[in-house]
């Protein structure tokens, strides 16, 4: 006599499969449930990560580190190998927003402006960017301008039309590099 089984129940590995493409689907879309909040603090210290890398980078490696700002939400940190002062063909790329933060879309965050403090007490502000060579960082983590003048500061304004306060990045020519939350 022949015994038939019949399968009243999934085995263990076809319930972990199951677990797994779950969790990956969740994992996929947390993102884009987060408070906008959450999705300005953490576009905001990536940036501040990036020039902190970007830094250390060019102590590390002694060659200059550029920063160019492509759109009101996109930059990039590159090791300028020919040292132009512009990302060319042969520059290695450290970091380009536009791959990372594709996943989040933040259409609200933006880099405002960008105010350069000048010592006699002028404030050049840049409003408007277009793939624009902010500054750069020489080999001793120093920070310089483009055209080699002289600065006190360069302060980078970070907004977002959805909370009620900014982040302000702060460069001196000594190469340190702070982070602040004002509220508006």
């Amino acid at each position: 006599m022949k015994r038939i089984f019949k399968r009243a129940a999934f085995s263990l590995v076809e319930m972990l499969i199951v677990i797994m493409l779950f969790a990956v689907l969740v994992a996929i879309s947390v993102p884009l449930f987060l408070p906008e909040n959450v999705k300005f603090d953490s576009w905001a210290n990536s940036l501040y990560n990036t020039l902190y890398r970007g830094k250390m980078a060019a102590i590390i490696n002694l060659y200059e580190v550029g920063f160019s700002i492509i759109d009101n939400r996109n930059f990039i940190l590159f090791i300028d190998f020919n040292r132009d002062g512009v990302q060319s063909p042969g520059d290695q790329t450290i970091f380009d927003s536009r791959s990372i933060f594709s996943d989040f879309r933040n259409r609200n965050c933006l880099i405002q402006n960008v105010t350069i403090v000048r010592p006699n007490g002028n404030v050049d502000v840049i409003n408007s960017f277009n793939n624009t060579l902010i500054f750069r960082f020489n080999t001793l983590g120093f920070v310089n301008l483009p055209d080699n003048t002289r600065f006190t500061s360069i302060i980078l304004n970070l907004a977002n039309s959805r909370v009620s306060y900014r982040y302000v990045i702060n460069l001196t020519s000594g190469g340190s590099i702070t982070i602040a939350k004002q509220r508006i």
